[in-house]
């Protein structure tokens, strides 16, 4: 029987995504902010996502995101996909005016190295959905040391 590593079962990552301005909205440039524990056992992501105006400060979305990751191989190479949903309050006019409904999809690719790749999200905000296609990835540099081992380890992991 093998004994679990219980340092390697859950790993936290944190990733902004950076994405173009949209072309019929002038005032708005979104960028999502994600912090996730990744568990590696079970093939689960939660964690917590941001999206926010970075044309101002202001935060468009909040959510409390679950979902799941996998490895997807191709004939050449294994890459991670990483779906998940989020749940939190509806913004209108940036204020909280209903808590706890669906104001979040995030669709990932990432390299095998988990630091690099694009991602396709929607977010609710003033009642509407926006879609966001070949979003920018890049891991939050606090996160990238402390996780990139143990990440490196998983990599190893799920190529073989």
């Amino acid at each position: 029987m093998q004994e679990s590593n219980s340092n390697l079962d859950f790993v936290p990552i944190k990733f902004h995504v950076i994405t173009p301005k949209l072309q019929d909205d002038k005032k708005l440039v979104p960028c999502l902010k994600l912090s996730l524990v990744v568990d590696i056992k079970t093939g689960q992501v939660t964690g917590l996502g941001q999206v926010y105006n970075t044309e101002r400060p202001d935060v468009i979305v909040i959510s409390n995101l679950q979902g799941n990751w996998s490895y997807q191989r191709t004939s050449e190479t294994v890459n991670i996909v990483l779906l998940a949903k989020g749940f939190g309050p509806l913004f209108k006019d940036n204020v909280a005016q209903m808590g706890n409904v669906e104001n979040l999809r995030v669709h990932i690719h990432l390299a095998n190295n988990w630091r690099t790749g694009v991602a396709q999200y929607e977010f609710l905000h003033e009642e509407c959905w926006t879609s966001i296609d070949n979003g920018i990835i890049f891991v939050d540099g606090q996160c990238q040391a402390a996780s990139s081992e143990q990440l490196t380890k998983v990599q190893r992991i799920g190529s073989k």
